[in-house]
Parts: structure tokens; C-alpha cells; sequence
């Protein structure tokens, strides 16, 4: 794989390595290495019987030899072949992922100059104007939260002096019940003294014409004399 993400090519040495070849059935060819080949018989008329019979006896150990070899050589030609032919799928595997990074490069190519110069030329303007409103309604926003907190804090002020007075006329209200209180005892007692006054000036009046005759009576007398 690459930095970009891409598989890289596949050579003949990262094949998989071959596999041990496998022995022959009845370790055929570990014998046949071990047994000693056997002579050409010397061709004498009189041994004609004696070559048949020995070309009989080499026939099936020949025959195991050629057997043996052969199944090797069709083991080593299969696996040859399986590698070439994953050779070749990865081949394919290959192009085909070399074609695709092709066709998104396109893509990103189109993408970078014509959809970002068509954003930076028609959607960044109105993302800028959009931004500036928003910010400007923030600052507004700010703006009234602080002429919000003055109001707040004018109107602390006014309540605490409003508290104050309320507190002042509330004394002011018990200072005047009392008076008031203090009047209407006072009124009683006039009332009270003002029942008592015919009497004492009827009382009054009897005691100062008493005084009178008495005043008078002296005198008389006195001129009679």
C-alpha cells in the first residue's frame, strides 16, 4: 500500500513461496534414489530367455520411476500455474485500483478549482454578509442586556429609597394613631367637663347673688342708721 491509499504493484518475488514437494506414493522416488539402476544385460544368443526375463523384471520399477516423476512434474507445473494466475489477478487488481485513484484525482481535481472558486466566489460573500448580521445582532443584543442591567439598577435604587419611605410613614402613621388616640381621650374628658359646666354655673351664679345681698345689706343698713 501506498501514502495514499493505494495497493502498489505486485512483483514475481512477492509470489507465495512454493511448497515443499510432497513425497511419492510408497516413497517411490526415496527408493528408487537409494536402489542402484540395473545394468544392460550383454545380448548373447544363448541368453535371449535370460534378457526377457530380466527386461520383465526392470519393466515395473521403470514404469514406478516414470510415475514418480511425472506426478512431481504435474505438482510443480500446477503450482506455476496458481501463482501465474494470481499473478495476474493481482495484475488486474492492480489497474483496476489504478483506475479508480485516476478517477477520484479527477474528482478532487474538479472539486479543489471549480467548487471551491464557485464557494469562495458566491458562498463565502454571503456567508460574510450572514455572518456580519449575526454579529451585529449580538452586539445589539449586548447593547440592550446592558442598558437592561442599568435598568435593573436604577430600579434597585429606586425601590430601596421607596422601602425607606414606606418604612418613615409607616412610623409617622403609628406616631399620628397615638395622637389621634391621645386626642380622643382628651375629647372625653372635655365632653365630660362640658356636662359638668351648666351645673356648676347654675352653682355659680346662686353663690354671686349671695354675695350680692350680702354686699348689699351693709349699706342698707348703714343708711338707715
Amino acid at each position: 500500500m501506498t501514502a495514499a491509499g493505494f495497493p502498489t504493484e505486485t512483483t514475481a518475488s512477492q509470489c507465495p513461496r512454493k511448497k515443499p514437494r510432497p513425497a511419492l506414493p510408497g516413497d517411490l522416488e526415496a527408493w528408487s534414489s537409494r536402489r542402484p539402476l540395473a545394468r544392460p544385460p550383454v545380448w548373447s544368443p544363448g541368453t535371449a530367455s535370460s534378457k526377457q526375463q530380466a527386461g520383465r523384471a526392470a519393466a515395473p520399477e521403470q514404469q514406478n520411476q516414470g510415475f514418480g516423476r511425472k506426478a512431481s512434474s504435474q505438482n510443480v507445473i500446477s503450482k506455476q500455474e496458481e501463482c501465474l494466475k494470481e499473478l495476474e489477478e493481482l495484475k488486474f487488481e492492480i489497474q483496476k485500483c489504478q483506475f479508480e485513484r485516476d478517477e477520484l484525482y479527477q474528482i478532487l481535481d474538479l472539486y479543489i478549482y471549480d467548487e471551491w472558486d464557485h464557494r469562495l466566489h458566491v458562498e463565502l460573500p454571503v456567508l460574510q454578509s450572514e455572518h456580519e448580521m449575526r454579529m451585529m445582532a449580538m452586539q445589539m443584543m449586548t447593547n440592550s442586556i446592558s442598558d437592561a442591567m442599568e435598568r435593573y439598577k436604577e430600579l434597585i435604587q429606586v425601590n430601596s429609597s421607596y422601602r425607606i419611605r414606606h418604612s418613615q410613614l409607616l412610623r409617622e402613621k403609628t406616631q399620628l394613631k397615638n395622637n389621634i388616640q391621645i386626642l380622643l381621650n382628651e375629647k372625653s374628658e372635655l365632653l365630660v367637663e362640658q356636662t359638668e359646666l351648666p351645673a356648676s354655673s347654675v352653682e355659680a351664679k346662686r353663690l354671686c347673688e349671695e354675695a350680692g345681698m350680702n354686699i348689699y345689706d351693709p349699706r342698707a343698713k348703714q343708711q338707715q342708721v
